[in-house]
């Protein structure tokens, strides 16, 4: 089982790569952030469900866009909108 969790992280992040280097993610600017429990919704980078077993990212704009992130989906986003703002080639 502990295989198949691997196989499925290493999919979804290589989703999530693939969508950030393509520019899928709006360029929002932050309100807030928090941490809840999923509701079988669709992660906003990978668009796997975002498991109701495990912890999620909630993020919101100050335009009211509200985005859902597996917790490691956000942190790829969040290293790809600070190398953007260095203007680094991506990785």
């Amino acid at each position: 089982m502990a295989d198949d969790d691997w196989r499925a992280r290493a999919s979804r992040m290589g989703r999530t790569t693939a969508r950030l280097r393509e520019g899928h993610m709006p360029d929002v600017q932050i309100w807030s952030i928090r941490v809840v429990r999923p509701t079988r919704d669709p992660c906003i980078t990978c668009s796997d469900p975002l498991d109701t077993s495990t912890e999620a990212v909630e993020v919101f704009s100050v335009d009211g866009v509200r985005l859902l992130f597996h917790a490691d989906c956000h942190d790829m986003w969040v290293a790809f909108r600070e190398r953007a703002n260095r203007h680094d080639p991506p990785a």
